[in-house]
């Protein structure tokens, strides 16, 4: 899908949710400087460090953003699948027919928001991950027919803003990304988890087997990143020399007898994609 460059003006928007996944793209986009205004609607308070920014309006009433609806760019819905019944049941009335709806919902598709909004209304899917709040996320979209070129453009602006993304024309992959890149920071930390018992296992303590662990994840993420036009299996091949450690260390992972790591991270994926299935059918 091409779409516009992002745009390169400030944006106003309104938030609904500001939890783990609302409140890491509401820092991304703050440290990237390109919130105009930002009316952000939450049960809870907002954390001290988002109070501090001048831009960030927020009331625990829905009714006392709704007027400032027209003034947005974007509608942003980040609040769990399980309540976005009811949040639209409340809201639909109050949004103006042309401001772009974007929901960050995992497993609630186009047809759920169309029965609140129609279908013609302009609506956006996007699913980033957690490391948005420092620039560092992954992001895929979707979009309508009715979504114009300029609000594509403000999409990517915030997108750009938390790290890469990409378009997609088919929506039913949108479950997909959320079990590779939505859920795989968690996948990721876990192995965290996993090599650091492993090393206490050899005998080192809680905190040199915490910092042999995860600088080793950083490191290795961070040259992957420095060769982007290297793939992973050369990446992994450079570092595996012919009858050496490294080389008995991934025979256990590649050849392990009781499935290797990449048959179980296949199945890790499509468990968390049937979740995400599942969750747009409830």
């Amino acid at each position: 899908m091409i779409t516009p460059q992002p745009r390169t003006d400030k944006l106003t928007i309104t938030l609904i949710g500001c939890g783990n996944m609302g409140g890491a793209m509401i820092r991304g986009w703050l440290q990237a400087n390109i919130i105009q205004q930002a009316y952000i609607y939450n049960h809870e308070p907002l954390a001290d460090d988002l109070m501090a920014h001048g831009q960030i309006h927020f009331a625990p009433d829905f009714s006392a953003l709704a007027d400032h609806l027209n003034q947005s760019d974007l509608l942003i819905l980040a609040i769990k699948p399980q309540g976005m019944a009811d949040l639209m049941t409340d809201i639909s009335a109050h949004i103006p027919d042309a401001l772009p709806v974007l929901s960050v919902a995992a497993g609630l598709s186009h047809a759920f928001f169309a029965a609140y909004i129609g279908a013609a209304h302009p609506f956006i899917r996007v699913m980033p991950n957690t490391p948005a709040a420092i620039g560092q996320g992954m992001s895929g979209a979707y979009a309508t027919p009715s979504v114009s070129d300029d609000s594509k453009s403000a999409v990517n602006a915030l997108l750009s803003a938390i790290g890469a993304y990409i378009w997609i024309n088919d929506e039913t992959q949108m479950d997909a990304i959320t079990a590779v890149s939505g859920s795989g920071p968690a996948y990721i930390f876990h192995f965290i988890e996993a090599l650091t018992n492993a090393a206490k296992a050899l005998g080192f303590d809680d905190s040199s087997a915490t910092t042999l662990a995860r600088q080793t994840v950083i490191g290795a993420a961070s040259l992957a990143a420095a060769q982007p036009d290297v793939d992973a299996t050369t990446l992994r091949k450079n570092v595996t020399s012919p009858g050496g450690t490294t080389e008995a260390g991934l025979k256990v992972l590649m050849q392990n007898e009781q499935g290797n790591l990449e048959q179980l991270l296949t199945a890790t994926v499509k468990a968390a994609e049937a979740r995400g299935k599942a969750l747009g059918k409830a």
